[in-house]
This record gives structure tokens, sequence and C-alpha cells, in this order.
């Protein structure tokens, strides 16, 4: 069911009111947060007006309802962006991986396509013609193929002292997209609702880690010996904590 709010004008007083009709269309995603919010907005002038009253409870756990409606939409709206964005990624990735590799540099000083050598090659002239290709040539390669926006990276690379640089062709699609940090295929949202729980628990697990080591420090008066010169202070390094969006 969908709620649509209506303005109605009191031509006796001059005021307006709103009131929730409902109606069987279906309604878009924003459509439905907008709804879900107005109803909100009326559920916290309720509560305000049962302050102390044995309602206020109920009112109070509808509202904490209707926010987890709101992110629970938001949450599926993220998700079909994303989704929809990737799959698009997929879609340029698929022609650039299956571009040919010229022997000889093709390019431009700026990068882009010579415009009569990338001839002979008809997926390269598709990418240079149609997705603003450009390109980076190094070592006798195309290591880096642009289209538009979007960057490609067209090789495996090993960095050795003194060694020349080893490129290493990656041997499936699905491997490309891994370099590339494309996503294979769409993310379910259970398996979005599942890495959220997952992230939250390792959230959880690195705050009691940290609280355990401060307490411990305090414990051993380090930051005292510290001030003494006795101690230093250094980085323990990067931590990070991954929390779902919305």
């Amino acid at each position: 069911m969908f709620y649509i709010c209506q303005t109605v004008s009191n031509e006796a007083s001059g005021q307006t009111t709103k009131t929730m009709n409902t109606t069987t269309a279906t309604p878009t995603p924003s459509e439905l947060i907008e709804s879900l919010q107005e109803v909100k907005r009326q559920q916290v002038n309720k509560l305000i007006g049962n302050l102390g009253k044995p309602e206020h409870s109920e009112t109070l756990e509808k509202i904490r309802a209707i926010e987890a409606q709101i992110k629970d939409i938001q949450r599926k709206q993220l998700l079909t962006s994303v989704n929809r964005e990737q799959a698009k990624k997929r879609e340029i990735a698929a022609l650039v991986y299956s571009a040919e590799q010229p022997r000889i540099d093709i390019t431009n000083a700026d990068g882009t396509f010579h415009a009569t050598k990338v001839k002979k090659y008809p997926i390269l002239a598709q990418l240079a013609a149609n997705h603003y290709g450009r390109a980076i040539w190094k070592d006798d390669k195309l290591i880096t193929i642009k289209t538009g926006r979007e960057e490609f990276t067209m090789y495996r690379t090993k960095y050795e002292y003194n060694q020349p640089t080893q490129y290493t062709r990656p041997e499936t699609f699905e491997d490309f997209l891994s370099l590339n940090g494309i996503a294979a295929q769409d993310i379910t949202e259970q398996q979005y609702n599942e890495l959220t729980e997952a992230a939250e628990a390792n959230n959880k697990k690195l705050e009691e880690a940290m609280e355990a080591h401060s307490k411990e420090q305090n414990k051993l008066g380090l930051y005292f010996y510290s001030t003494l010169g006795l101690f230093e202070q250094r980085n323990a390094g990067h931590v990070y904590k991954f929390e779902a969006k919305n």
C-alpha cells in the first residue's frame, strides 16, 4: 500500500492541513521514502503530544519501524545503483579485454590512437571511434587502455631490482575484471546483508580489542612513563572499520 500526502485547504479558517490517502499504484522508491517520511513527521508530532502518556512508547516504536523501512529502501536503491554501474563497466570491459595487442606503437603523443594505424585493429578502432579510446604504450605493449572516464590495466606486473618488468596477461575475463576492481556479477541483497552483518561483527571485535589495549596501557601507566622520556608513542599502522552505507 502506498501513502499519498495531500494538502487540503480550509477556506473558512485560511489554514491548510495534510492528510494521508492510499492508492494501489506502485510507487517509485523515492516516492515511497517521501511518503514514509511524512508518516514519520506525523508520528513525531504525535510523540510530542504523548509525552508522559502510555501511548508514548508505542508511538516511539512506530517511528523506529518507519526509520527501518526508509533505511531498507535506501539500501536497496544503493545496491541497484551499484549493480547498474558495475554492469556498464563489465560491458565495456568485455570489449577492452578482447581488444587486439599490436606489436607496434599505434598511439599519438597524447595517448589517442593514430587515425591510420588503428584501422588495422577493428576492436581498437571501435574503441577509438565510439568510446574515446586512448592508451599507454610501454615496453612494446598497450599496458593501459582508457575509454571515457574508465581506465583498464591490461597486464599484471611484477618488478624486481635490476630486472625487466614482467607482464602477465589475465587468462580469463573474470581475472581481468578482478585486476581492474570490477564486480564479476550483480551483488544480491542477501550477499549485501551477509557482508553487512559480518562487517559489523568484525568492527565489534576491533572495538573490544582496542578498548582492552587502552585499559592495559592505562593499567601499566605507560603514558606517565612516556612523559619521563622512557617510552615513546609510535603509529601502529592504519586500522579501518567498514560500515555499510545508509
